[in-house]
């Protein structure tokens, strides 16, 4: 069942980042370990795991950021929400995970402990156990890090396309924990262009604590929206509770519970921080529309 857990808000906003560049190459499509050529560079000084090939939609190019109680798998574009996609044949059948649930592949997101109960999965070794009762698997929460930026019809997240990205760049810092994106965005029928920037880390000094830094610098005088995002289509195996707005600040909310365990609630809050030269903040409206 398709369950979507939105709220957002949406306010006029530009905001100055640094120009970063990165080295072109082939783009990184063969995943397979007999594969030698990976365009990931290791810096033994920083620690950091670096990659200027920009491939949406494959969860081989996504990063996984977890603190121990709280994780998500983010979008190659950014700290988004992504699905899988099928590579080969856009009308073909859907990227699926394997036994025993063959469900849709997508960047998951949860926390220690959030399990489900429901009758039987897709698929079992023994199904004779069957018959002594329900099975319980690990349910997802909100996907808690997506900020979307909009100027037009055009939006940035994870279905960017590639012919609109260049000079791109995300790495993994092991000794912070922090996973970054930068890249130049160039939207289809929109005359500006745009240099990105993302920063996201999960704290192990406050394991419910996520923090995301956006960034943005248009080419030109532009208007726009930044939608912040608790994405719904990451909580598999739940269904909503609650969601609400803020009116007061720029905070929205929302809580889930894992299928059929409504005595189990997960919360997520989320707060917005702008640049006040750049943004009004009395334009600020909740989503009309999942994402």
């Amino acid at each position: 069942m398709f369950r979507s857990l939105v709220a957002a808000l949406a306010v006029l906003s530009c905001q100055l980042s640094p120009t970063r560049a990165a080295a072109a190459i082939a783009e990184q499509k063969d995943f397979s370990i007999t594969n030698t050529n990976v365009s990931a560079v290791w810096n033994q000084t920083e620690w950091s795991l670096t990659t200027v090939d920009y491939v949406p939609a494959q969860y081989q190019s996504r990063m996984s950021l977890s603190n121990g109680y709280v994780g998500a798998s983010l979008a190659a574009a950014g700290p988004f929400f992504e699905y899988d996609m099928n590579q080969t044949n856009p009308d073909g059948d859907e990227p699926a995970n394997v036994w025993p649930l063959f469900s849709r592949r997508l960047s998951f997101s949860t926390i220690s402990g959030f399990y489900n109960v429901q009758q039987n999965g897709s698929g079992t070794n023994y199904p004779w156990l069957e018959q002594y009762g329900y099975e319980s698997f690990i349910a997802g929460i909100p996907h808690a890090t997506g900020i979307i930026f909009t100027f037009g019809d055009a939006s940035l997240d994870s279905t960017a396309d590639p012919s609109e990205i260049s000079n791109f760049e995300s790495s993994l810092t092991f000794k912070t924990g922090v996973a970054s994106w930068a890249y130049k965005w160039s939207p289809a029928g929109v005359s500006t262009t745009f240099q990105v920037s993302f920063k996201a880390i999960f704290s192990r000094v406050t394991p419910n604590l996520v923090a995301v830094e956006a960034q943005i610098t248009p080419s030109g005088d532009v208007n726009g929206k930044v939608t912040d995002v608790l994405d719904g289509r990451s909580a598999v195996r739940s269904y909503l509770a609650d969601k609400k707005l803020d009116e007061k600040s720029t905070t929205i909310l929302t809580s889930v519970h894992p299928d059929n365990l409504p005595n189990v609630t997960a919360y997520l809050v989320s707060t917005a921080e702008f640049d006040d030269k750049y943004t009004n903040k009395k334009s600020r409206v909740e989503a009309s529309a999942p994402i």
